[in-house]
């Protein structure tokens, strides 16, 4: 039997996950090679967005440091969006052939893209290889989405010395090529030249691990032999649900796993023995302060008010209320200046006015097109429709608060943002800060639970765009495709990577659900954006509410 690096670092990371999702494959067997099973798509180490951008950073590596960008790649046609298909496809025969073409261009010492290497009882993918006649060897590299070298690159890296070992490839260097995370981009295309990227020859030290990788693939096979069982005393060092399974979905609002922040205090209780937070030796655990709070709201069903401190809160709104939110995009490839690798620049940006109170809402937006660094026109916009007056409330000002300086930047107007940021006011504070607790809360402060908890709003199941991550997916596929041309001139890298990144989300949606299966709009991403302000809107005035009723209760002096 054939196992990918995927496979490996699966099996690596938690046996119990790889053969959940090896088992369930039915491993067909082609006739030509009956040891050779159908990759699978494990998500948990090859989940969609690494993919997406390993496969971003491939194109763009190897447009810069191919000697011919436009040299046929195996099976490809060119089209460097097949780079991860090795990894998707569900044909062995492919792979096969893919693994075939690689070894004829090294029979012929000619440099490869996208190599297939099927040697002993794996199959691994090389990035480029270099033949160099001067030292009669091989030089191969992988290019990844990383801004570190993590310990799995080693573990890949052993595995393609080992390939080449089994197929007596000469190898004179095995180079890992990543992100600088602290480069900044400046100039177009996006990461110009070499220096977006960091290199390590970890050939020597992949050979010092093949001893490990052979461990790992011996023991991989005695598994399936064994009928794709583990010992049943096995537990993955991250200790995930597979392997200690606990309860997540459907937890009701009195079970310890539902303490803020809690998750190994929680764990702890109900291995002693206690389920429920009404538990009277609750009393004799050490709790943190906001967990005491949760308790005693479950306790008491009640909602738990710091009158003073909400009172406080709000007297310091000043009218007209500016409730902001943006949406951003993050690639491993900054698209605009002044990004670095990750770097997440704002694309979608709503704005809700309430000029006095008891008035209705007023929407503004601002949404920038696909492809566009359009964030000068977004930060005048946001400084005209905001003015000078007035709170700007958002929920978790850091990210925000962010977002406005780097739109100030591009603008080369830094004192207008010290301006903006000094009028934030973050609503996230009444309820990190449990000033404010709610015990269907169920120990979260997120925006989605606070709203229909507090207000019985369900805006967010109304969207079609589910959470920030999905918009940010969605916005960076519209992103690629605009950008996604022919090569031409000096735009090769950046449309020859978009093109890779979206090809892979175009090939993970024929294989399966994942979060691209539906792409939205510009202004689906812009109303979900809206329900974020709407939100906070409705946010402040049920704590309005609360702080009245509070008042009502009190004891009169």
């Amino acid at each position: 039997m054939f196992f990918s690096t995927a496979d490996v670092l699966l099996w690596a990371r938690c046996r119990r996950q790889w053969i959940r999702h090896c088992a369930p494959a039915a491993h067909d067997f082609s006739e030509a090679h009956p040891m050779l099973p159908r990759p699978v798509l494990p998500t948990e180490m090859t989940g969609e967005a690494n993919l997406r951008e390993t496969a971003r950073v491939i194109a763009d590596s190897i447009a810069l440091r191919a000697r011919d960008p436009a040299h046929p790649y195996p099976l490809t046609d060119g089209r460097p969006a097949v780079a991860m298909f090795p990894v998707l496809s569900r044909e062995a025969e492919t792979i096969i052939a893919w693994a075939e073409a690689t070894a004829e261009a090294i029979a012929a010492r000619r440099e490869f893209i996208h190599g297939v290497l099927i040697a002993g009882d794996s199959v691994v993918l090389v990035d480029h290889g270099v033949y160099h006649a001067r030292i009669d060897a091989y030089e191969f590299a992988l290019y990844r989405p990383a801004t570190g070298v993590r310990g799995m690159y080693h573990t890949e890296a052993a595995l393609v010395a080992r390939a080449a070992d089994l197929a007596a490839i000469p190898l004179g260097g095995l180079h890992l090529y990543y992100l600088r995370k602290e480069l900044s981009r400046d100039g177009d295309p996006p990461g110009d030249g070499a220096e977006l990227y960091l290199e390590s020859n970890l050939l020597k030290r992949a050979r010092k691990g093949r001893q490990r990788v052979d461990a790992d693939l011996a023991a991989m096979k005695a598994a399936v032999v064994a009928e794709w069982t583990v010992i049943s005393t096995y537990e993955c060092d991250q200790r995930c649900e597979l392997c200690v399974p606990r309860p997540r979905a459907g937890l009701d609002r009195y079970h310890p796993l539902t303490l803020h922040k809690g998750g190994a205090r929680g764990r702890e209780l109900v291995a002693a023995g206690i389920t429920d937070l009404r538990d009277d030796a609750l009393d004799n655990v050490r709790l943190t302060e906001r967990q005491r709070i949760q308790v005693q709201t479950v306790r008491g069903d009640s909602v738990h008010v710091d009158g003073r401190r909400l009172e406080a809160f709000l007297g310091a709104l000043d009218y007209p209320l500016w409730y902001l939110d943006f949406e951003a995009f993050a690639p491993a490839l900054p698209p605009f200046n002044g990004l670095s690798p990750y770097g997440h620049t704002p694309v979608v940006a709503s704005v809700h006015i309430q000029r006095a109170p008891g008035m209705d809402l007023e929407a503004q937006s601002f949404v920038a097109d696909p492809g566009c660094d359009q964030r000068r026109e977004m930060y005048h916009w946001l400084c005209e429709t905001v003015g000078e007056q007035g709170s700007i409330i958002v929920f978790s000002k850091n990210f925000e608060t962010a977002m406005i300086r780097q739109l100030s930047r591009t603008a080369e107007d830094e004192a207008g943002a010290d301006a903006l940021v000094k009028r934030i006011v973050d609503l996230l504070d009444p309820f990190a800060e449990f000033w404010v607790y709610h015990p269907e809360q169920r120990g979260k402060v997120s925006l989605k639970r606070l709203l229909p908890v507090y207000t019985r709003h369900a805006g967010y199941r109304e969207s079609p765009v589910r959470d920030g991550m999905h918009a940010n997916l969605g916005y960076m596929r519209l992103y690629d495709r605009a950008v996604a041309e022919p090569p031409t001139g000096q735009t090769w890298r950046r449309s020859a990577a978009a093109a890779a990144a979206e090809g892979v989300n175009t090939v993970l949606d024929t294989v399966g659900p994942t979060p691209s299966a539906y792409l939205p709009t510009t202004e689906e991403i812009l109303r979900y954006c809206a329900v974020d302000t709407v939100a906070m809107h409705y946010l402040v005035e049920e704590l309005r509410e609360l702080l009245s009723a509070a008042e009502d209760a009190a004891p009169s002096a």
